[in-house]
């Protein structure tokens, strides 16, 4: 609870004429509750910075942005990796099941020829 009274602190901060009451605090609390601390702060902040924002976030808002931090944050193995992306090549059944569907819808498969472009180049 100590910690939701330091964010909506937080909300206040960067909306002034925002004033949430402890009734307010509690909802927010019950709310977010079992999520983790930081990530809610930074959920916030994301809110907090979107262009032309003049209310504060709501509790669904807050977790949408949660939601979006949760599925674009970097994980451990990724940044083992570095920033370039890793090329990992597909597996030939797969390969050979894109060439039926577009042969069935009547296409040239184009992926083919891409495939062994990019193989080449990985293998430089």
């Amino acid at each position: 609870m100590q910690q939701m009274a330091v964010l909506m602190a937080r909300i206040e901060a960067a909306f002034p004429n925002s004033k949430p009451d402890k009734m307010t605090t509690q909802l927010y609390y019950e709310f977010l509750k079992d999520y983790d601390g930081n990530e809610i702060r930074i959920a916030i902040d994301t809110c907090i910075e979107e262009p032309g924002r003049v209310f504060p976030p709501t509790v669904g808002e807050i977790k949408k942005a949660w939601m979006w931090y949760r599925d674009t944050k970097p994980n451990n193995q990724k940044m083992l990796e570095g920033s370039q992306p890793v090329y990992v090549p597909m597996p030939q059944y797969c390969i050979d099941e894109l060439d039926a569907f577009f042969k069935a819808k009547g296409h040239r498969s184009k992926y083919r020829e891409f495939y062994q472009h990019i193989s080449e180049e990985s293998r430089k």
